[in-house]
This record gives C-alpha cells, structure tokens and sequence, in this order.
C-alpha cells in the first residue's frame, strides 16, 4: 500500500470528535433483589473470560482477588489455584459457592475492591438491556431458574480447612468441563444475539488515546488527524471528549472501544503517569484511565497478543514513556514510520 503523508500546514484542526457524556458508576436498586445464580450463561461466561487469567498485578485483578474480597480462607483460595484446572474454572466455582450472594454487593466488590471497571460496565450494561427486554416484552420467562430450585448440588465445600482439601478433591474431578454448567437460564431471560460478547463490526472508527495538554502534542495530534481522516475514518480523541449530565459515559466509551477499528494509544509522560500511578482525578484522566484498563483487559485475555492496539510515540517522546505492558508490542515513530503504521491500520479493510 503506497501512502502519502499529509503535511500540516494548519495545527487548528475540527476533528468532530465533541461528543456528550457523563461518568458514574451507579449500581440500580433493582440489583438486590436478584442473586448470582440468575445471571445469565452469556454474563457468566464474560466474567469467566475476563477473570479466569493469572495474577497479574494491581491493574488486572482476577479470580483470586475477587475469592479474597469475597472471604475466602488462603488455603482455599491455593485449592482452587493449583486443583482446578482447564477446562474447569475457578470463577465458575466462586460463581456457583456463592450463588446467594445479592449482586449489588457483587457488584460493589467489582467496582471498589477489584476496581475493574471494564468488567462492571459491561455487566452493568448487559443487566439493564435484560431488565429493559423484560419490561417491554413481559412474556420473557423471569421464573427462577430450575437448575438452581434444589440448591444442594453436589459442590465441593472450598471454605474448608486445608485438611479437608483433599477429600473435595474427587467431587471436583465430577466437575462438569462446562464452566457454568446448571446456569443457562436466569430471571433476566436469555439474552438476545445482539447481546453477545464479541466485538462488533467495524465501522473504521480509530479511537486515539492520550493525555497531556503541551502546544506540541497538540500539533502533532491535529496533524496526525487530518492523515487518519484522509483514509476516510471516523476520528474519536479521548483529549477532545465533552460532558454533560445526559449520557452514559461509560456506554458511550465501551461501544467506541469495541467498534474501533484500531485504537493509537499515543504515549507521553503524563501518559505513562496517569495510569501506572495513582495521580489526576480530572475527567479527562479518569477517561483515560478507564480505556487503558479496556486495553489492558483485552491484551491479557488474548494471551498478551496484539490485534488492534497501536502505540506511537511522537518525535519528542521516548521508550520511557511507553507504560510497561505495552512494551512487549510494536511501537510506531511518527511521522517517520507514517507508511508503515498506515499499512498496518487500513490494510485488513475490506
């Protein structure tokens, strides 16, 4: 692919990235009143996958601190960690010991404990499109599921002492390698085929990630645009985000990350700073630092392989700039690899 690159003679560029939206993080009162064993396979499963990975540091809790959070004795916790194996799932096992639990305060342990805001956005996302499908179609099933009616299942008791894990160990070998095995109906009704957990197609959005507010990463964005845009993409600037008390923030970031086509993550020191430290509690920060945890959850749960993501660093910045899980993937210079970041962006497009 022969590319062009666009010099810029105009650093004031409109981009029509000014969009609308309003961050929180409130849990619906009607969450109490259903339990963990209604959620739905679909959302079991999502919590699986995004849970069911090692431990990787405070930017991607998994299983065990949520076994933590929830109470767990240790050495029930290093059951679960050496005895259950794939196909089994150690989430599903929480899932299913803890079944009773109320999911507003499972959702408060995911928001505040684990502080895995990509997983409790789009649970929270998930439940209130069910709740609103019950509400406009009342003849969706909301009964109790019947695998769970009789409620002693035969599960192994991992809130036992260290002596008695051995003898749960046979009842986990009689674990179904389905990891949500008796959960495949819940009160929220199945979910619809536009609920799945995919990304969706692809509109040739690229949403670009950054902070900093200097004259020159400002001209080099502007200028970086007008090259994106002449490939005919929709361009959406984390920098350039507006918000008002009328819209879902967290919606409105989940769909443009999952409808993106590529996602430039443009790394300066602020950059680095914002989401490997505890620092900045501005809006544009906090915006910032939920996509960067997106990243962070899709890289890992694709075993730390990148399809979509693209780093750049513009002249004046350098490899310390770059946060570290990303260091692993390749990295752009810009302008001076210009082609070949093009290339690599827009040539899978149909």
């Amino acid at each position: 692919m022969t590319t062009e690159i666009i010099v810029d003679e105009d650093s004031d560029v409109d981009d029509n990235v000014h969009l609308s939206c309003l961050a929180h993080h409130e849990i619906p009162s009607y969450f109490g009143e259903y339990c963990l064993a209604d959620l739905p396979s679909e959302i079991q499963e999502y919590l699986i996958m995004q849970l069911d990975v090692p431990k990787l540091g405070i930017y991607f809790k998994n299983w065990e601190w949520l076994a933590d959070s929830l109470g767990m004795k240790p050495e029930a916790i290093k059951y679960l960690r050496d005895r259950v194996q794939h196909p089994q799932s150690p989430t599903a096992e929480l899932l299913k010991h803890y079944r009773d639990m109320k999911l507003d305060v499972f959702m408060r342990i995911i928001r505040d404990d684990l502080q895995r805001l990509d997983i409790f956005s789009h649970v929270r996302k998930l439940l209130i499109n069910l709740k609103s499908q019950q509400e406009n179609a009342p003849n969706i099933n909301i009964q109790f599921p019947s695998s769970y009616s009789n409620r002693d299942r035969e599960t192994p008791n991992v809130t036992s002492s260290a002596s008695d894990m051995q003898n749960a160990d046979s009842a986990y070998g009689r674990a179904s390698s389905s990891a949500t095995q008796g959960v495949n109906s819940s009160k929220f009704g199945d979910a619809s085929s536009s609920m799945r957990l995919i990304h969706p197609v692809s509109d040739d959005c690229i949403l670009i990630v950054t902070y900093g507010q200097s004259n020159y990463l400002s001209k080099h964005l502007s200028w970086l645009c007008k090259n994106l845009a002449a490939y005919g993409s929709e361009v959406i600037r984390s920098d350039q985000l507006s918000f008002d008390a009328t819209v879902d923030l967290d919606g409105f970031l989940l769909k443009q990350f999952n409808q993106a086509l590529a996602i430039m993550i443009i790394c300066t020191p602020e950059f680095r700073r914002i989401v490997e430290e505890d620092a900045h509690d501005d809006q544009s920060a906090q915006v910032v630092k939920f996509l960067f945890r997106l990243i962070s959850a899709e890289y890992r749960s694709l075993g730390c392989k990148n399809y979509r993501f693209r780093p750049v660093l513009f002249q004046k910045y350098s490899m310390n700039d770059v946060p570290s899980i990303l260091k692993n993937t390749l990295i752009h210079r810009w302008p001076e690899q210009h082609e070949q970041l093009m290339d690599l962006i827009f040539s899978s497009r149909k």
